[in-house]
């Protein structure tokens, strides 16, 4: 996993996608394997950010404000076009920072399955007409974690899931949303989520990574992007 933007980051994880060309401004669109915006396929180059000071903890002390001056910088000089959150973000201000670096955000707007889904309405409600959203997402790696609830089962967290996603689309018919799952989901999974329009996937299987996209064009005609990616620590 690459490291993080500035020292007082604590997970700064790589995300990558298999498209095309950053252009300005409206919505994204799905259209095949491909995410268009403006007409182009957008080859997404990014990162996960997720800024939380040292000595403080997710997600109590992650503060977006604090460090997308000099993050955003970081980012822009890096080549930087897209980054994805793990919390909400909301704050019009960061946004309109993000923006103006050439950054668009893949916007986590629901994780646990403790979080009432008004609070999704609520928050896609604030910012879906920012130019600096690219899409929305539902979840990280809920197959593993299960939406973050020791009790529920996988069936269940796939169902807050699946509740989750049309949520944000009848707050939101704009933009794409998508789920970010760890390892690929079979096609059963798949199937039932329709409502999905792209997949993020959390590949820690080492750097080789064909094997996986091939394995993802058998199973399925919708985009993918890898969420985070790595080789897994051995201890």
């Amino acid at each position: 996993m690459p490291g993080p933007i500035s020292a007082t980051c604590v997970r700064v994880a790589a995300a990558a996608a298999l498209l095309c060309t950053f252009a300005n401004a409206l919505p994204a669109k799905v259209r095949g394997r491909q995410l268009i915006v403006e007409g182009k396929p957008l080859h997404m180059k990014g990162v996960n950010w997720n800024p939380v000071p040292r000595g403080a903890k997710h997600p109590d002390g992650l503060d977006y404000a604090g460090f997308v001056d000099l993050d955003a910088k970081l980012m822009n000089e890096s080549g930087i076009n897209v980054l994805r959150t793990y919390e909400p973000l909301t704050n019009r201000t960061v946004l309109d920072k993000l923006w103006e670096m050439g950054i668009q955000v893949v916007n986590t707007v629901w994780a646990s399955g403790y979080d009432p889904m008004k609070n999704i309405t609520e928050r896609v409600e604030a910012v879906k007409d920012h130019k600096a959203i690219l899409m929305w997402s539902v979840g990280n790696e809920w197959n593993f974690n299960r939406c973050y609830v020791s009790w529920m089962s996988f069936n269940d967290c796939l169902r807050k899931v699946r509740e989750a996603v049309q949520t944000v689309k009848a707050a939101d018919t704009t933009h794409p949303v998508a789920t970010v799952y760890g390892t690929l989901p079979s096609r059963h999974t798949i199937a039932q989520l329709p409502e999905v329009d792209i997949w993020g996937i959390n590949h820690y299987d080492g750097l080789h990574m064909q094997g996986m996209l091939w394995r993802w064009s058998q199973m399925s005609g919708l985009p993918v992007f890898l969420g985070e990616y790595g080789a897994d620590s051995y201890n």
